[in-house]
């Protein structure tokens, strides 16, 4: 039984399954909502275009308590609209307002491994050799801890463990043992993208060639 500030920490039978729906919970908040593609390649235009807002945009720090949602969505607008705009600022500016996004050619399981990573890298370099004109982002800062809990088979010490107990027969088991959704459910998220600048009615063609190429790729690894 683990112990936290000289307290032993245990959960009632009756919480188990609330415990199981939380972690479920984020684990679908995770795939559907935070690293959703569409909105994870809208992420990735604004960090962008404050990269380059930020750029020469303050004498000092304290310049940005000036700024909030208002004077940034000002912004963005002037530089859409702007011909004198500055173009980085413009190219993605135009991309948020206008809601031209890349389309997803390619992507992982939501559990991608680092060897997925050396593919998918090399997997854009050769998307980028066949499709020259086509403009390729490739997503590799997607993920998160979906928990924190020991499963059975790793090492102890790679998660808490916490003791079940059963007021009625006054008796206690562990939550590794109890839950199989514990055992399912993966305990980080991680997925890959890469996503390409191609019209809707041509993803298929994208999606095939690469998906061929990274199953070529992992082959050889």
């Amino acid at each position: 039984m683990r112990k936290r500030g000289g307290l032993e920490l245990s959960i009632e039978r009756g919480g188990v399954h609330t415990l199981e729906a939380m972690v479920l919970a984020r684990y679908w908040m995770f795939t559907q909502v935070y690293y959703h593609k569409t909105r994870r390649i809208y992420d990735i235009y604004l960090s962008e275009y404050l990269k380059a807002w930020y750029s020469n945009q303050y004498e000092n720090l304290l310049g940005v308590l000036e700024q909030d949602d208002l004077t940034l969505m000002a912004a963005m607008r002037d530089d859409a609209k702007s011909s004198e705009a500055d173009l980085v600022r413009q190219k993605w500016a135009r991309r948020i307002l206008n809601r031209q996004h890349h389309r997803v050619v390619f992507e992982t399981t939501d559990h991608a491994q680092p060897d997925e990573e050396r593919v998918a890298v090399r997997l854009k370099n050769t998307l980028i050799r066949q499709y020259p004109n086509v403009d390729f982002i490739i997503d590799l800062d997607a993920r998160g801890t979906v928990h924190k809990f020991y499963v059975q088979g790793e090492d102890e010490e790679m998660g808490e463990e916490f003791p079940i107990y059963d007021s009625v027969s006054g008796t206690t088991s562990r939550l590794s043992v109890e839950s199989r959704i514990f055992k399912k459910v993966p305990k980080r998220f991680r997925v890959i993208r890469i996503y390409g600048d191609v019209p809707k009615d041509a993803v298929r063609e994208y999606r095939e060639f690469a998906h061929s190429k990274a199953k070529q790729f992992k082959e050889e690894i």
